[in-house]
């Protein structure tokens, strides 16, 4: 039924908004409900059911809003303590989300939903062992609830019981046969564990039941990337340039670039995720600018990369991301991390030529007279990555693991590390130079790098960056490894000067250091 087919002049009682509702004719349940609002600002129900009709449509203020002042009239209903704790959490705001919860808990013990709802909260907080508890209390009260039990694998794996995850996941297909969401979930965990085609095949039975799950296909591409076949990944790669599209804050107003020619027009390069692949892409510019001919190239990027990416002769205008920022000047548009699937890039055809990030002389001699003093190798090490990412905690590696390395004779090591993690050098209190309090952004961490010999690090931005000038790094990788160093290579095809010391078992780093260890007594 088309939105504007039904006249709602006389529309006056809650029972006939509430069919529209039900019907899916939500543009006029809203104008009902509005309605009814107007007319008596104090209607509990027209509150509330507005709230959830604004909730469902992702208006997650506006409908927090409306459920917030309906409480103020009736304060006694679990279920709209509830819809105000799952708009909180569309805001983010997960602390107020978990006060709501738990006062529709507190009306209601047995509120499954509630307590599903509140295991979820309780995971953003980092709180996974009362996620847990939240999340079996769902189940005590359904035991046949689906979601609940998708969402107890989750968690499990969060506190690396992956078997126990396992199992949940299939619970809550044993019981929901076409719920596509653990099979996505199930398909991450066997890509973790290195169950590659049970991974596969969990992808690909999410995309029977839905072909159109951006999850599905995102992850599935995540996999063939890991297994080297670039061209088909990087296609399906570009599901996540569809969600970045819907997600950004501010409007794109000119067309999307998809790989033709470019002689007279503009190009906005948009960067995406994290520091490191950006640095990585950065590779393509040249390209673009020799290959594809553009009058002009910009890049929209974060604070932290402007001064590279102005020192790039390619690159004609650098601005950082900010919320007003305007994109109606430009002929077309590309995130960056696209790049490689618009020049259908193959293992063959990766550029590969190093240093395509350049660091002036003036800086490099800033750290000269540091650097130069000291006899023996000169070695930069990162140890952890953002902590607010998923993986984290299976990448980073508590510095006191470092002891081996640091047992070494000959070795001078300079930290490289950022971000809370660094307070744990200062804890050890170890013969480290640390001047990363003097580098304010990539190029003078760059200017750093340029006097070392060797960088030894986790999987974060400073591999990518020490890479890109070209200078020789040892890379610590995590055993399911990155999609970027794909599978049993301790090479890189993207980094000449990258070698990569694979974890032999999930999460056990001292085989991985001890190795490391042994090569650095050779190197020296």
């Amino acid at each position: 039924m088309k939105a504007n087919s039904i006249r709602i002049d006389n529309i006056s009682d809650i029972e006939t908004a509430f069919a529209l509702h039900q019907g899916g004719n939500y543009d006029q349940a809203r104008a009902a409900y509005l309605k009814l609002i107007d007319q008596n600002p104090y209607d509990y129900n027209a509150l509330q059911l507005l709230g959830v009709l604004e909730l469902n449509d992702g208006d997650f203020q506006f409908a927090a809003d409306l459920i917030s002042k309906a409480l103020t009239i009736v304060d006694s209903d679990p279920s709209a303590y509830n819809n105000l704790g799952e708009a909180y959490r569309g805001l983010d705001r997960f602390t107020d989300a978990e006060r709501s919860f738990r006062m529709a808990l507190q009306l209601d013990s047995s509120y499954a939903i509630a307590h599903n709802n509140l295991a979820v909260v309780l995971k953003h907080l980092n709180r996974p062992h009362e996620a847990e508890e939240a999340c079996r209390n769902a189940l005590y009260y359904s035991p046949y609830y689906a979601e609940a039990f998708n969402n107890l694998g989750i968690i499990l794996v969060h506190l690396n019981r992956l078997d126990e995850a396992e199992t949940a996941y299939r619970q809550a297909l044993a019981i929901k046969s076409d719920y596509v969401e653990p099979y996505i979930n199930i398909g991450i965990l066997f890509k973790n564990i290195g169950r590659y085609k049970e991974s596969e095949q969990a992808y690909k039975k999410a995309l029977h039941l839905n072909p159109k799950s951006d999850d599905a296909v995102y992850n599935l591409s995540i996999l063939e990337l890991l297994k080297g076949e670039l061209r088909k990944g990087f296609e399906h790669y570009e599901k996540r340039a569809e969600k970045r599209h819907n997600q950004f804050k501010t409007p794109i107003d000119c067309r999307p670039w998809q790989g033709e020619q470019l002689n007279g027009k503009s190009l906005l390069i948009i960067t995406e995720q994290g520091a490191g692949d950006s640095l990585m892409m950065m590779r393509y510019i040249r390209m673009l600018k020799f290959i594809k001919h553009p009058d002009m190239i910009c890049v929209h990027c974060d604070m932290s990369l402007i001064r590279i990416f102005s020192l790039m002769p390619e690159v004609d205008m650098v601005f950082p991301q900010i919320e007003d920022s305007t994109f109606s000047f430009f002929d077309c548009y590309c995130y960056m991390m696209s790049l490689p699937y618009l020049f259908k890039t193959t293992l063959k055809t990766i550029p590969q030529e190093v240093p395509y990030i350049f660091v002036p002389n003036e800086m490099k001699t800033k750290w000269n007279t540091l650097t130069s003093t000291l006899s023996g190798v000169k070695v930069g090490v990162a140890w952890a990555g953002n902590s607010a990412l998923e993986a984290d905690a299976r990448r980073s590696i508590p510095l006191a693991m470092f002891e081996p390395l640091f047992k070494v004779s000959g070795v001078h090591y300079f930290s490289l590390q950022k971000g809370e993690a660094s307070e744990q050098l200062k804890q050890l209190g170890w013969d480290v130079v640390d001047v990363m309090g003097e580098c304010e952004d990539y190029l003078d961490t760059a200017s750093l790098i340029s006097n070392l010999d060797l960088v030894i690090s986790v999987d974060t931005s400073v591999v990518h960056l020490a890479g890109a000038i070209g200078k020789q790094v040892w890379l610590l990788n995590r055993y399911e490894s990155e999609w970027r160093w794909m599978l049993e290579r301790s090479d890189s095809p993207w980094y000449p000067t990258v070698r990569i010391f694979r974890q032999i078992k999930l999460y056990d780093w001292t085989q991985t250091l001890n190795m490391v260890t042994g090569e650095l007594y050779r190197y020296c």
